[in-house]
């Protein structure tokens, strides 16, 4: 089964898929599983989805 499209997980143990249609590439960024250390890490998780999904969208629009 093919992935062309990005999924967006929020949550302990979930797993965000950004979709790079440029190269046809999927990226994975997994959420922490224990929930104690999800609430204590969610500013970093957030973060790194933020970082990506940014430098993902500069691809995507040509700018």
């Amino acid at each position: 089964m093919e992935e062309k499209q990005t999924i967006l997980a929020l949550g302990a143990g979930a797993s965000t898929k950004l979709y790079h249609a440029c190269r046809k590439q999927v990226e994975r960024i997994e959420n922490v599983k224990n929930a104690d250390d999800y609430i204590r890490r969610i500013d970093e998780m957030i973060g790194r989805k933020k970082s990506i999904y940014g430098r993902l969208y500069k691809e995507n629009s040509g700018k």
